[in-house]
C-alpha cells in the first residue's frame, strides 16, 4: 500500500488497498504460521482491502477483506498502550498482541527514516498464538 503524502501514522483513517507489486510474497510466512496450502494459495491471489478508522490517538480499528476468495473478514482493535489483549482470527484462531508508540531511536530498527514525521515516532505492534507456538513483531 503506498499513502499519499498527507498521510501519515497518526491519520491513517481510510480505506486502502494492497498494491501487490510493492510488497514481497507472504505466502512463505503464511505456511511459517502453519496455514494449509490450499488457504496460502487463496489468499496469494486476493485482493486485500483495510478500512482503518482511529477515533483518537492511542485507538485504531480495521477492518481487512480479501476480495475473489472465501477468507473469512478480520477486524482488529488496537490500543497502542503496551497492554497484552487476547483476541480471536479466523486463520490463526486465539492470539494476543499488544501495540504502542515508540520513538525510532527507542526501536533500534535499520534503514532510513523521516525523524521528522509524526515526531519521530513509530507504531510498534506484536502478536503471538495464545500457546506460544510463534509470534511476530513489526513496525
Amino acid at each position: 500500500m503506498v499513502a499519499p503524502p498527507h498521510k501519515t501514522l497518526r491519520n491513517i483513517a481510510g480505506r486502502w488497498t494492497l498494491n501487490k507489486s510493492l510488497y514481497d510474497p507472504f505466502h512463505p510466512v503464511l505456511s511459517l504460521q502453519g496455514i494449509n496450502g490450499s488457504i496460502r494459495s487463496i489468499a496469494a491471489h486476493t485482493s486485500v482491502h483495510l478500512t482503518i478508522s482511529q477515533p483518537s490517538p492511542i485507538e485504531i480499528h480495521l477492518q481487512q477483506t480479501a476480495t475473489g476468495a472465501s477468507i473469512p473478514a478480520v477486524t482488529e482493535d488496537w490500543t497502542l498502550d503496551w497492554t497484552w489483549r487476547d483476541g480471536h482470527d479466523p486463520l490463526f484462531r486465539e492470539m494476543k498482541g499488544r501495540a504502542r508508540w515508540i520513538s525510532i531511536d527507542e526501536a533500534n530498527i535499520d534503514g532510513e527514516w523521516d525523524r521528522d514525521c509524526d515526531g519521530g515516532l513509530l507504531m510498534q505492534a506484536e502478536g503471538n498464538k495464545r500457546d506460544d507456538e510463534w509470534g511476530g513483531m513489526h513496525y
